[in-house]
């Protein structure tokens, strides 16, 4: 078994492969609070695959989450992880300064801290795309693709999994209770903001967020950080790779980080850090 841990719209949706996430967006994927708890049995994966998830937990939920991940791993299965790497970020931040490219350095800074900080769904990352898409700076729209892989002119590049076609009444009946299920979601929300707007402005402005879950960042880590904390958890084998590279034994897992350009899917500011139990 394979297992792929907050799994947006990314996934293999074929046999041997499970899905998780918070928010579902097909009846392939299995809505799960990964946060508190990872659904399955002991010792049933082979490979578990997690990527731009650990850094919206809280620390205190990040050890907790990789311990789950240990518990699910069967002896000699493999975690990969992708996160994005501080270390990566400060060094071309620092390049931009000493290049003298400093709207490079500019859109660095935001990529790291705009998602620490946002209160609205977006956040000032959102509002300059939309500045870059109106605008003829190729350069740093290209910059914008390169380290996020989202390009502020032709948007995401969709993955390209490998998809199974899923028929029967089952698999309807699936989808219409998660359509539903998604309308109390919203309608839930709606609520939420109606009451948040009815509260003081300065109480609303320093404690209410309008962001969606799992859209804010909690933490940051580079390599030296994520893989002392693995190893301090009873990992193995501790190894930063890239994007085209894995210690699994079957690389067709590596399609997941990458885009339809064959670019990284999730930019250069990633890091992929591999670990066995």
């Amino acid at each position: 078994m394979r297992v792929n841990l907050g799994c947006g719209n990314s996934f293999f949706d074929q046999a041997g492969w499970i899905n998780l996430d918070y928010e579902s967006q097909s009846v392939s994927v299995v809505e799960a609070d990964l946060a508190n708890t990872i659904p399955l049995p002991d010792a049933v994966a082979d490979f578990i695959y997690s990527s731009h998830l650990i850094e919206h937990l809280r620390p205190d939920q990040v050890r907790s989450f990789l311990l789950e991940c240990f518990r699910i791993l069967k002896p000699g299965g493999t975690l990969r992880i992708v996160t994005p790497d501080l270390e990566n970020i400060a060094r071309q931040y620092l390049a931009n300064i000493e290049n003298k490219k400093y709207a490079l350095a500019e859109l660095e800074l935001l990529l790291l801290i705009d998602q620490f900080v946002r209160v609205r769904p977006g956040g000032l990352y959102r509002q300059i795309l939309n500045e870059l898409r109106a605008s003829a700076k190729i350069e740093e729209i290209d910059y914008v693709y390169v380290r996020t892989g989202e390009h502020p002119i032709a948007g995401k590049d969709a993955f390209k999994s490998l998809k199974l076609a899923k028929t029967g009444r089952n698999q309807r009946r699936k989808f219409i209770s998660r359509k539903f299920f998604k309308l109390r979601r919203l309608l839930n929300r709606l609520r939420f903001q109606v009451a948040a707007y009815m509260m003081p402005g300065i109480y609303r402005s320093s404690n209410v967020t309008f962001t969606s879950p799992g859209e804010r960042h909690s933490w940051i880590y580079d390599y030296y950080t994520l893989s002392n904390l693995l190893l301090s958890l009873g990992f193995k084998n501790s190894e930063k790779l890239s994007y085209r590279t894995t210690n699994y034994y079957d690389n067709a897992v590596l399609q997941l980080d990458v885009d339809r350009n064959e670019m990284p899917r999730k930019g250069a500011q990633s890091m992929y850090i591999e670990v066995t139990r």
